[in-house]
């Protein structure tokens, strides 16, 4: 017991805590400038516009949304086992698959766990950066090594505070549990509010859980964007099937994120964008998944909706390779 405390003690495991922490972070950045890096090119503007163009005319066309009903859960996830499963399998070529746990009527256990865990992980780190700045040792104050101490344990509070709405957001998959949680959410970006609009935020979750079962990229931003691509081509399949609006609803929101980067390039590379494109859409802070969304519409529009199948096979030759390989045909 005395040599575990005098290890916690020790300046240098708060320091190499620290440093890993930030090598995490180094990794998630770089891996994020690689996807901003096949996004941000200049030949991609006129190409983002047509995205754009095309969902909007698409969108035109269809039907005012239902009015929120906020039916039991278990209705989006009977439409999605009755309507949806069987077009992401054939959609993605991968053999019958189990569904995982679904979590509905109350959140994954796991995930309340893991964002307590956290939670408390970062006020006890807090805690110990804040008591090792004001009252180092007498060697440490001498040295002025009690920085090092300091560091690591604040690098460590940060991270495990920044990891809690993973585990608590209302639609969301845990790789840890291999479970997936669903709720309705009345938010002002996107309003989850009847069986349908769940069965593609249900959707969504699923392919992040084929994802892990097909040892998909650790990437954040990849994962994002192909999972908001797969949806949203099930949702057009969908509503082409039933006639259902709903099935589209999440297409609106992604028409922010598309415009959010389409403004980005233009602001980058110095050209004046297109207001009529994007009337009345209000863009919003680019992050993993508007990036993700890009990129993969970009790519879809270049080589065909086979990206998606592709890269769950661990070929992301077309997402980062040369643009002059592709075509158009879905």
């Amino acid at each position: 017991m005395g040599k575990i405390k005098k290890i916690l003690n020790s300046k240098w495991t708060f320091a190499a805590a620290g440093v890993l922490c930030l090598g995490m972070a180094v990794s998630r950045f770089l891996k994020y400038e690689l996807c901003e890096d096949a996004v941000y090119q200049p030949q991609n503007i006129s190409s983002i516009e047509q995205v754009i163009k095309e969902q909007r005319d698409f969108l035109e066309k269809v039907p005012p949304f239902k009015a929120g009903s906020f039916q039991s859960e278990q209705k989006a996830v009977e439409i999605f086992k009755t309507q949806i499963k069987s077009k992401l399998e054939n959609f993605l070529e991968i053999p019958e698959t189990k569904t995982p746990p679904i979590h509905s009527d109350f959140p994954d256990p796991m995930n309340l766990f893991f964002a307590c865990a956290y939670g408390a992980m970062g006020l006890l780190m807090a805690y110990e950066a804040l008591k090792k700045l004001k009252k180092p040792s007498q060697e440490m104050k001498r040295t002025g090594m009690h920085i090092i101490p300091f560091f690591g344990c604040s690098l460590l509070s940060v991270y495990f505070f920044l990891n809690i709405p993973g585990f608590i957001s209302d639609n969301s998959y845990n790789g840890i549990s291999k479970a997936v949680s669903i709720s309705y959410d009345n938010n002002e970006f996107f309003k989850i509010d009847t069986p349908e609009k769940l069965s593609m935020a249900l959707t969504h979750e699923i392919t992040h859980y084929l994802q892990d079962k097909y040892h998909f990229k650790n990437n954040s931003t990849l994962s994002e964007g192909h999972a908001i691509g797969v949806a949203r081509n099930l949702g057009r399949m969908l509503y082409k099937e039933t006639g259902n609006p709903d099935f589209l609803a999440v297409q609106k929101a992604e028409q922010r994120y598309f415009v959010s980067v389409y403004l980005e390039m233009c602001k980058k590379f110095g050209v004046k964008p297109n207001k009529d494109l994007i009337k009345g859409i209000e863009p919003v802070n680019i992050g993993g998944h508007s990036l993700g969304a890009a990129l993969f519409a970009l790519k879809e529009a270049q080589f065909g909706d086979k990206i998606y199948r592709d890269v769950l096979r661990g070929d992301y030759s077309e997402l980062f390779g040369s643009s002059e390989n592709g075509n158009n045909q879905k």
